[in-house]
């Protein structure tokens, strides 16, 4: 008997069906608002009902952003561009979503043109009509609230002084779709009133501090691309409830830098790649703790490593430039999340659901074939010669638990053939645990053997017993077994 093995990684769930005799709801989201049509005024207001408390998550375009647990919601959407928006309520009894789509168009008459730098006073959005090259000093500053900022991907450089954009003590402003280098602070927001600031879709690099925020809540920074600067984000004495998600922030001395940040609330800080010489570093002397995760939901996730096809968020990619950050070499389970990751040593900073770089199953086989030698016909259940010796051992190494399963051909002589169903399989880490009283019966089809095996426990050894029919046409007869290994 030849024996032919393949290992793959299948990715399985069980469904159970219970029924009982009581009836539950499903939340029954709605949005009433935007509609489905263009907006002039370049805002508009989301306003969000669900028929109970439910989990609640929205996908704009290609940003999810996770609410919580809430019956109503309501926000602002700022932009000129067209948005497709879905909202999705999940309780413990169901689910369900609504959607809209909607554009927002400035109106030109209410926005104005800026090519050099200066105070943003009023409430209105500032487009840029060209780069700003080798400024010395503070370039835009906001003086207002309402107020956007969208450099049309052009640029402000600097020179190494000053802060590319700063907001101080003003509140609910935008930078988006800039290009800042080359200052102290890429972008500083700062004083109490610092709160429902917006930072997206930028590239911050060359920079002292890429964000700084000292004091202030509610502000979120995400899609960004924060790179070679010597702080990425920086938080100092802030009250917290910041957002920082779905931001590429990479190469920096130190990624993320938490003094006193969040002395109130903690933050939120997921689906982030860190990839930096330090990735996080935090004042001993303010313990404080952040969520560093959520709650495990479809979503674009911010890395996910050739030949993966992951579709869930959580928490953050942990890289470092070696390749040997917790992300670039732990083990992902099928959904792709590695064990929980202390970030900071104090306080409660764990991140429970690290995005994971790799998910495999490495097996090796010792032995290609298995014979049985001359066997008498209408035996039962003759065992293979020698297989209690250790002769068939299997190493596997496995990043969760896994199963395995087999099924073969039916035995073939020439034009004779007898069932597969003869030949019976059993597993095990011992060989004198082998038992034809715990083997299974072969088919044609994909059979568990063994399932739910602890990652700790390498399977050693196979034993077989095959039984002839009576009558069975003396020849020599083969089949070839395909034995599969898969993550439970």
């Amino acid at each position: 008997m030849k024996i032919k093995t393949k290992s793959m990684v299948v990715f399985s769930f069980f469904i159970g069906l219970l029924i009982v005799h009581q009836s539950y709801s499903q939340p029954i989201v709605t949005i009433s608002s935007p509609l489905n049509q263009t907006y002039q005024k370049g805002t508009a207001q989301l306003n969000v009902s669900i028929s109970e408390p439910a989990n609640l998550t929205l996908m704009l375009n290609n940003e999810t952003i996770v609410i919580g647990n809430v019956s109503l919601y309501q926000t602002y959407i700022y932009g000129k561009d067209t948005f497709n928006l879905t909202v999705f309520a999940e309780n413990e009894n169901g689910n369900s979503s609504d959607e809209v789509v909607f554009t927002l168009e400035e109106n030109e008459s209410n926005s104005v043109t800026v090519g050099s730098c200066g105070i943003l006073g009023s409430m209105t959005t500032y487009y840029m009509n060209q780069s700003i090259i080798d400024y010395n000093g503070t370039c835009f500053y906001f003086a207002t609230n309402y107020a956007t900022l969208d450099c049309r991907a052009y640029m402000i450089d600097g020179v190494g002084s000053g802060s590319g954009v700063e907001i101080n003590d003003h509140y609910s402003n935008s930078v988006k779709n800039c290009t800042i280098r080359e200052f102290s602070n890429g972008i500083y927001i700062h004083e109490m009133g610092g709160n429902h600031n917006m930072v997206y879709q930028c590239i911050i690099t060359g920079c002292g501090m890429g964000i700084y925020q000292d004091d202030g809540s509610d502000n979120k920074y995400f899609n960004n691309t924060i790179i070679n600067n010597t702080i990425g984000i920086r938080e100092y004495d802030t009250v917290g409830k910041n957002k920082i998600y779905n931001n590429f922030i990479v190469n920096n001395t130190n990624g993320l830098s938490y003094d006193n940040a969040g002395r109130r609330y903690r933050n939120d800080i997921y689906n982030n790649l860190f990839n930096n010489s330090v990735n996080v570093i935090s004042n001993p002397a303010y313990p404080r703790s952040h969520n560093w995760n959520t709650t495990r939901k479809i979503g674009i996730r911010i890395y996910v490593p050739n030949g993966y096809s992951w579709n869930y968020i959580g928490g953050n990619y942990w890289g470092s430039p070696n390749g040997t950050g917790y992300s670039d070499t732990c083990l992902a389970d099928g959904f792709g999340f590695c064990p929980p990751y202390t970030v900071i040593s104090q306080g409660d900073n764990v991140d429970y659901l690290p995005l994971g770089g790799y998910n495999y199953l490495s097996i090796t086989f010792n032995y290609s074939s298995v014979s049985f030698g001359v066997l008498e016909q209408g035996t039962t259940n003759n065992p293979a010669p020698n297989q209690e010796n250790g002769t068939y051992n299997v190493t596997v190494d496995a990043s969760d638990n896994y199963k395995i399963l087999a099924s073969g051909d039916n035995f073939t002589g020439g034009t004779y053939s007898f069932s597969i169903s003869n030949l019976k399989i059993d597993v095990n880490e011992t060989a004198s645990n082998l038992s034809i009283n715990s083997s299974k019966t072969l088919s044609s089809t994909q059979t568990i053997i063994e399932e739910n095996i602890s990652n700790t426990v390498t399977i050693n050894y196979y034993g077989y017993w095959l039984s002839i029919p009576p009558y069975q046409f003396a020849t020599s007869y083969n089949t070839t077994l395909n034995i599969t290994y898969e993550l439970v």
